[in-house]
């Protein structure tokens, strides 16, 4: 069966929405196509313990706040209750189990198929994610006696296996898992580069209600307030790794480099062995469904700017990284970018309209 859209939007999880609550307002005939059984399957599959280093008050979709209180820090389930009700507070087109496993375009009409189902439309939205598949560093090797795990299969300490727990990867999230285990394991954290800390708050106010206030939360991608705060990195934001590594309770590793029998080598030329060992070394992307000619870059990545493709018009992509400043990535800063896609989308529906009206009537 085919269905006819306007717009089609492939993920379900915050960019997604965001763009169908935006493509609602706009009386477009949109769908929301989510591979898994439920919406923000990327949050569910996160570990127990996440929370959010961003505030309620910058954690919301378009058109409905996140509620309790605005200054405090969402946990992981919040978020997935949150986008659960989103969906169900505005009726949104999302269909479920709706992996997709090609887009191709024929002139100026996009065919989207998946396990089940063709939808075409002149639009389509990659809202998947900035990299939906997991990322283990190439010297990972199965080693008996080693329990070895990325973040994106870790929930909570029950998994730990042994005592000596090596934390692959110094951001965010290897920041919280490290801080979770440091009361009962002992811990090594394996980090390429110096890890920069931030507080959560400064002079009472959230981190990025100052960088909100600064002009940098939503400084232009190009501009030279991101383009500084990019090469410097993300910090590790409001956790108390820091005082753990000031006590010794987590011990600062430089790269780890290889392994061999369960024996963990590091750029300093120290070794060591470890019971588990947890992988927070990001994800990588997989556009291999993206069957369009130029769609992608030669490393495998969205040709795009400001989330528009530069080579195939009518495709756009949403929720990546810098797609147009430091908030794109973050929940509270998707809606923003959504707009500004779906008024293009928006405005070129309009077009097509008039034009075949035109042409009608000839």
């Amino acid at each position: 069966m085919i269905h006819d859209h306007e717009v089609v939007i492939i993920g379900g999880g915050q960019a997604g929405l965001a763009a169908g609550r935006h493509a609602q307002s706009q009386g477009l005939n949109y769908i929301i196509l989510e591979a898994s059984n439920a919406v923000g399957s990327a949050w569910r599959e996160r570990y127990d313990s996440l929370t959010l280093f961003t505030p309620r008050s910058f954690s919301g979709l378009p058109d409905l706040r996140l509620s309790g209180d605005q200054d405090g820090y969402p946990t992981r389930d919040e978020v997935v209750d949150y986008l659960q009700h989103y969906v169900q507070s505005f009726d949104l087109n999302v269909v479920l189990d709706q992996p997709v496993r090609k887009v191709t375009k024929d002139g100026e009409q996009f065919t989207v198929a998946t396990q089940s189902a063709t939808y075409t439309a002149p639009a389509v939205v990659v809202a998947t994610g900035p990299f939906p598949t997991p990322r283990v560093p190439a010297w990972a090797s199965l080693t008996d006696g080693v329990r070895q795990l990325h973040s994106s299969a870790y929930r909570n300490a029950a998994q730990i296996q042994g005592k000596r727990v090596l934390v692959v990867g110094g951001g965010n999230s290897g920041a919280q898992i490290a801080e979770e285990l440091a009361a009962e394991y002992e811990i090594d954290m394996a980090v390429n580069a110096p890890t920069r800390f931030m507080p959560a708050k400064i002079l009472g106010k959230s981190l990025f209600w100052w960088l909100d206030a600064l002009g940098v939360l939503n400084a232009p991608s190009d501009s030279f307030r991101a383009t500084t705060l990019r090469r410097r990195g993300d910090p590790v934001i409001g956790t108390s790794l820091k005082r753990l590594l000031q006590r010794g309770a987590v011990r600062l590793k430089p790269a780890a480099m290889s392994m061999t029998e369960g024996t963990v080598f590091f750029a300093d030329k120290t070794s060591g062995q470890y019971d588990t060992i947890i992988y927070c070394t990001g994800f990588t992307a997989d556009y291999g469904w993206m069957q369009i000619p130029d769609a992608l870059d030669q490393n495998g990545m969205p040709s795009h700017k400001g989330g528009q493709s530069e080579t195939v018009s009518g495709l756009y992509f949403l929720g990546l990284g810098w797609l147009r400043s430091r908030n794109s990535a973050l929940i509270g800063g998707v809606g923003t970018d959504a707009k500004v896609i779906i008024d293009r989308i928006a405005g070129s529906v309009k077009t097509a309209a008039a034009r075949d009206t035109s042409e009608a009537r000839r």
